[in-house]
């Protein structure tokens, strides 16, 4: 049996100076999408309530977008005041929530845009069945290409390929969101 060794090397920026430097600036950040999220709640479940209730569902359906970014940005507050990283199993939670984080996002972000690119609660108040199993094998291809993303990220080989495949998947969105909107413009000026 050969002797082997193993080296566990550290890839991120270890500048503890530099990094907690950040955190003052994730801090007003999240301080800002709070602010937002506040406002954006007030506006829509208060000031308009007595809209539509379609128009209510799109409103509250895209406070989701800066409600996970705020989350995201609390995280990495809170990622980049623990360094250095002595709880090294803190760290690991903090990125791990990260990764979930920004896999969904992603995931809800781009589903929002192809159903607002269908016209939902703005041409017509419901899809038809083909259209949501489309928008949900999507929202399967985005969570899927995002996680292999963020888990190949060390892999240099793996991480071209899976750039490679999210930029083919970005282009496949945004011909369907182009599709999409054409006939959403199209049925709109037909009415």
């Amino acid at each position: 049996m050969a002797n082997t060794r193993a080296r566990l090397e550290h890839r991120y920026l270890t500048n503890c100076q530099l990094v907690t430097s950040m955190q003052g600036y994730y801090a007003a950040i999240s301080l800002v999408y709070l602010i937002l999220c506040g406002v954006w709640t007030y506006l829509t479940w208060f000031q308009y309530a007595g809209g539509t209730n379609e128009t209510l569902a799109l409103q509250k359906s895209l406070l989701a977008i800066p409600l996970l970014k705020l989350f995201q940005v609390a995280i990495y507050t809170a990622y980049t005041g623990s360094c250095p990283w002595t709880n090294q199993i803190q760290a690991r939670y903090l990125l791990m929530a990260l990764v979930t984080l920004s896999t969904i996002y992603q995931t809800i972000f781009i589903s929002l845009i192809l159903l607002l690119s269908k016209g939902w609660s703005i041409a017509r108040n419901t899809l038809s069945r083909q259209d949501l199993s489309t928008i949900t094998l999507m929202m399967g291809a985005i969570y899927l290409v995002y996680s292999a993303f963020y888990v190949s990220i060390n892999i240099d080989g793996m991480k071209l390929f899976i750039s490679v495949v999210l930029n083919g998947l970005y282009l496949v969105l945004t011909i369907v969101v182009l599709k999409n909107a054409f006939e959403t413009r199209s049925l709109l000026l037909a009415q």
